[in-house]
């Protein structure tokens, strides 16, 4: 059985949640169902020592930062000295790893111990490693839903835009200004492959030269946690869960207008970066919500705190049916995506997140701007509604759909369903991920 190791800064096990652990773990268990070896190597901060840790069935060993020194000046020179994981590492064939220093860290290693010469090193970047080179951070200037992606290598575009967005959002950091683009230069130097989530990211690779390492796989979302379930199945189990996280109104309202069927729109997700765009939701509520009596408005996930200030100035009788919640794990949250009649996703930035993919995989009605990578479900036959990210096209989407709750509720379940469900589930993606490795034919050799 071909042994594949999967790399990823992190935290402690138990305190993970949502982001792109979610798409570490998903990419693990689909791996498995492929039929592969999979262990999880966790590079985390807030550990002391190495540690095995199980969740589901997936393998973690935590590896504490001491030992590997990532932000340490002498880092480049360093690998020599930690041939402690080079024992951890060299039983295996293929390691993904899962951000730039993550994926350094092994091509070094590598290219230092001739044992381990064999492994296949493979990398699953986000976007601003490909289609930004210059820059690490998200530059709101320069990114995946731009048409064209010559600006990326354009200095005086750095300079002027992507510069001043990074020395704002970060400071003046030795690391993100200066240390990342040598990592990032030497991954692209020596790494075997790129797996690529979304097809703008091939874009990305042809323009730093890497078109023929770079394979799509897109994502994948566990279909036996995110699925169609009755409103009336969940409401007991979801209401215990968020009763301590509620921010606002009163638990038994929500409870009382769920009983009714009140139509909930809503998001799930975090309410921070800026251009995750949250507000853009709640203005767009409040102004339908003189029209209709019957809706309600449910909004859960990370840092949600700021919107508490950004909802007090709204009419009391629209307040009452807005209900915000904050700090709901991921573990719990497949249950929240089934008590959400139209789930939004209004980000400005790219609106093909986890979120998205799991309010599709849940059968719920999916609406998303039309920023990012949201064109990749189209190519592949998922067809949802989509809005610019103003207020006034999204009021307009929404109100034709909640004036056409029932044609819109027969196309999901007909049609946007099944096919979501065909192909996001965890063993599609898993034969996406072993087709990049190079391994899709080898239970048959």
């Amino acid at each position: 059985m071909k042994s594949i190791k999967l790399a990823v800064f992190g935290e402690r096990p138990s305190s993970w949640a949502g982001g792109h652990l979610t798409v570490l773990f998903n990419s693990a268990k689909a791996l498995q169902y492929a039929g592969l070896d999979v262990e999880v190597l966790n590079m985390c901060f807030d550990c002391s020592r190495f540690e095995y840790n199980i969740i589901g069935d997936i393998r973690i060993l935590s590896i504490p930062s001491r030992v590997y020194r990532p932000f340490s000046l002498n880092f480049l020179g360093n690998i020599s000295n930690l041939n402690v994981i080079g024992r951890i590492v060299k039983g295996s064939e293929y390691i993904i790893a899962f951000d730039p220093i993550i994926t350094f860290y092994f091509i070094k290693f590598k290219n230092e111990f001739q044992t381990i010469k064999n492994i296949k090193i493979f990398w699953r970047p986000g976007g601003n490693d490909l289609t930004c080179p210059l820059h690490t951070e998200i530059c709101p200037y320069s990114n995946s839903y731009t048409e064209t992606y010559g600006h990326a290598k354009d200095p005086l575009f750095f300079v002027t835009k992507c510069l001043p967005h990074i020395l704002k959002s970060r400071k003046y950091t030795l690391y993100h200004i200066f240390l990342w683009p040598i990592y990032t230069s030497i991954v692209r130097k020596g790494i075997d492959g790129i797996l690529a989530s979304r097809g703008v990211y091939l874009e990305g690779c042809k323009l730093i030269g890497l078109e023929d390492k770079c394979k799509y796989v897109g994502f994948g979302i566990d279909e036996n946690k995110f699925r169609f379930r009755r409103k009336d199945e969940v409401i007991g189990d979801l209401l215990k869960i968020l009763s301590n996280n509620l921010m606002n109104n009163d638990i038994n309202t929500l409870y009382s207008m769920l009983s009714k069927e009140y139509l909930f729109i809503g998001y799930i997700g975090s309410g921070k970066p800026a251009w995750k765009n949250v507000e853009l939701l709640v203005r767009s509520f409040q102004y339908l919500a003189r029209f209709y009596h019957n809706i309600a408005l449910i909004i859960i996930g990370r840092e949600m705190s700021s919107l508490l200030n950004f909802v007090s100035g709204i009419r009391e009788d629209v307040v009452r049916r807005i209900f915000i919640v904050n700090k709901i794990p991921h573990t719990l949250i497949h249950y929240a995506y089934n008590v959400i009649d139209i789930f939004v996703n209004p980000s400005l930035l790219d609106s093909l997140e986890l979120n998205t993919l799991e309010a599709l995989m849940s059968g719920v009605i999916t609406v998303a701007s039309n920023r990012g990578s949201i064109n990749d479900l189209l190519i592949q036959g998922i067809n949802i509604p989509t809005f610019n990210p103003q207020t006034n096209h999204l009021v307009k989407t929404l109100k034709d759909i909640i004036d056409n709750i029932d044609y819109y509720r027969d196309i999901t379940n007909k049609e946007i369903y099944p096919r979501a469900r065909k192909i996001l589930n965890l063993v599609s993606f898993g034969k996406r991920l072993k087709d990049a490795l190079g391994l899709i034919n080898y239970d048959e050799i």
